[in-house]
């Protein structure tokens, strides 16, 4: 049973038997949302501290989220290097040459993230908002925008940080 209590003008908590609603897991696993084409993925993942060695996970569809995937990372509990490859294991996704590096790597630090286009973020762990808002003009301006870059990282910062945690977004014309 979930219960929904307001908390000022756009803050929306949720609570259920234990405590927040959503997908964050704070400490002791690391969670990662992954968005991909593949149909099946998995992880290849070495925890931080783990002395190299490195471990296999598969990735599960996201309920309601076309193209996430994700994966709990029970022996990663504050982080780990890792690569996503298709189920075949014959595509690999590395970080961009900008990011340098072969594989991407969490700082040492527990929590959940996403990576989508080349891009890791750490979801934010507070209580799950609810944002209402008009998407092109009121949000973001568009007079202001016209390539909509703004509405591309209100995105990315949305998908990245908020929106697997519990948060739910309303769009209104």
């Amino acid at each position: 049973a979930c219960a929904l209590h307001w908390e000022g003008a756009l803050r929306l908590r949720a609570r259920a038997k234990g405590g927040p609603v959503g997908c964050s897991i704070r400490g002791g696993a690391m969670k990662l949302f992954y968005h991909t084409g593949w149909d099946t993925a998995s992880v290849h993942f070495c925890p931080h501290g783990d002395s190299g060695v490195w471990h296999t996970e598969t990735l599960t569809d996201v309920p309601g989220a076309p193209g996430w995937k994700t994966a709990t990372l029970a022996i990663a509990p504050i982080g780990a290097e890792f690569v996503l490859r298709n189920g075949a294991g014959t595509q690999w996704d590395n970080p961009p040459p900008e990011i340098g590096g072969t594989n991407y790597k969490t700082p040492q630090l527990s929590g959940s993230w996403t990576l989508r286009a080349g891009r890791l973020m750490r979801m934010s762990e507070h209580e799950p908002v609810l944002i209402v808002s008009d998407l092109d003009h009121t949000m973001v301006g568009h007079d202001h925008d016209p390539d909509n870059g703004r509405l591309r990282e209100f995105q990315a910062q949305w998908l990245g940080r908020v929106a697997f945690g519990g948060s739910p977004f309303v769009y209104s014309t």
